[in-house]
């Protein structure tokens, strides 16, 4: 995903003025993995601006225009899209929306979740072979810098 053309950022769901962490409280900012429920009691809550007119105007409505950002990049639509979509609607008919297209983004992510955590022996060998090659190419390198620097032992 790429940001709009507005070159804006994600900003935090309970303090739009502020980037979205995972250090910030879990209400802050939507996981990969976050069960539908979660989602959209996260955006139903998320912080908005005085008003209801979903209009992306970042210095004086920096909620709605966060929460425009974040469905822009989830929909693939443009900001000017999304505001023409919801002009004559509130932020409620906004953020339902917005819960819907997240959801249905990342349902990918948890459906592959699941389906890994019921492989876990396929998973522990694949992490088995990464290992074992990131250790031969360790190894190698390891050599490589000792040659270089003169400490190579023979």
């Amino acid at each position: 995903m790429k940001l709009p053309k507005t070159g804006s950022r994600i900003m935090s769901l309970s303090n739009p003025l502020k980037k979205m962490s995972k250090s910030d409280s879990p209400e802050s900012y939507i996981g990969l993995f976050d069960e539908p429920e979660m989602i959209k009691a996260k955006i139903i809550r998320a912080v908005t601006d005085t008003g209801k007119i979903v209009k992306y105007q970042p210095e004086k409505k920096p909620g709605i225009s966060n929460l425009l950002t974040i469905y822009s990049l989830f929909s693939g639509k443009t900001i000017s899209e999304l505001e023409k979509k919801f002009k004559n609607k509130g932020y409620a008919d906004f953020k339902k929306s917005l819960a819907e297209q997240t959801i249905n983004s990342l349902e990918i992510f948890r459906r592959k979740r699941k389906e890994l955590l019921l492989r876990e022996v396929y998973v522990n060998e694949i992490l088995n072979q990464g290992m074992k090659r990131a250790q031969v190419i360790a190894q190698s390198t390891i050599q490589d810098v000792r040659k270089k620097m003169g400490l190579f032992l023979h």
